[in-house]
């Protein structure tokens, strides 16, 4: 007998008492995208950057399990046979990227409107605020639907039902939405570190 759909703010509690099961990326996609300010454009630069680092993350996971296409190379260059030591060694530069890339995720993304959001929270305005808006979020009937798709999700393990749902709540319950286009400069030229 499949459980009932909540149509209330314990539909939060369903999915977080299951949040393992979500971390996947079509369910951080669907988060990021639920949280922009265009939910519907999934070509922003946040989308494409976080696109970008999930094909980096693969093609690392992959080439860090298989180190077939490592040993065959090397023969076929007539490098010898290679080691385990070379191998990890060689993978090093992509752990490098794939660090890179979330650290571009975090610039693309705006992630400093979550953590300047959740600063709030540490002042007396900004935890009477969160209080306001916890109220409000728990008595109202306004995301009733919001919460009776994310129990859904739960229910079904549907990754971007979820991701959507728990995105579209974050984004209210702090009060921010992400820029389609980036505020923070990834390069910035600063002419030479000597003086002339």
């Amino acid at each position: 007998m499949a459980a009932a759909e909540t149509d209330n703010i314990s539909a939060i509690g369903e999915f977080l008492g299951d949040m393992g099961t979500f971390m996947t990326f079509d369910f951080g996609k669907a988060f990021l995208l639920a949280t922009q300010q265009n939910s519907k454009n999934d070509q922003s630069e946040c989308l494409s950057t976080f696109g970008d680092y999930q094909a980096l993350y693969e093609n690392m996971n992959s080439m860090a399990q298989n180190s077939t296409s490592y040993y065959e190379g090397l023969k076929a260059k007539g490098q010898g046979d290679g080691t385990s030591v070379g191998f990890s060694t060689s993978n090093l530069q992509g752990y490098v990227d794939v660090f890179i890339g979330s650290v571009n995720v975090y610039n693309y993304c705006d992630i400093d409107y979550y953590t300047r959001s959740v600063s709030r929270w540490f002042s007396l305005q900004g935890t009477l605020n969160l209080g306001v808006n916890l109220v409000f979020r728990i008595y109202s009937t306004d995301d009733k639907e919001l919460y009776k798709n994310l129990s859904s999700a739960v229910a079904s393990k549907d990754q971007a039902k979820a991701g959507t749902a728990f995105g579209s709540f974050v984004s209210l319950l702090l009060m921010f939405e992400i820029p389609d286009q980036t505020t923070t400069a990834s390069y910035v030229n600063v002419d030479s570190l000597m003086p002339n």
